[in-house]
């Protein structure tokens, strides 16, 4: 499982209604560090959106704690808040970003193609 050495972010990200918000919230700017981090986590799995820290294992609430040196409160509080604004779902596979590949356009694919 090759990860990308990098993803693409849009100028435009601040201007989002959802970050706006997510940002006025207690813990807002932790949320959106944590919103970046794992945007880019996303990309260094590369597996097709899901978070993953190998190709069989996700990664877990308590993992992302510690990897990303924030409070469990916190990572919980983030994670709820993205899942009710629909940027990400928690499913029996794992921690899923649906729309991460759409985003990331069609070098994402030929980067897999490549590997």
């Amino acid at each position: 499982m090759e990860g990308l050495k990098w993803i693409k972010l849009g100028t435009e990200m601040f201007n989002d209604d959802k970050i706006k918000v997510i940002q006025s919230m207690p813990e807002g700017d932790a949320m959106l560090v944590i919103w970046i981090r794992l945007l880019t986590l996303a990309g260094a799995s590369n597996a097709d959106g899901y978070l993953m820290i190998t190709e069989d294992v996700p990664y877990t609430e308590s993992m992302l704690s510690t990897v990303f040196g924030k409070p469990l409160p916190v990572i919980q509080l983030a994670l709820k808040t993205f899942e009710a604004f629909g940027m990400l779902e928690n499913n029996p596979e794992g921690i899923f970003l649906p729309d991460f590949v759409l985003e990331q356009g069609d070098k994402l694919q030929d980067i897999r193609e490549y590997n």
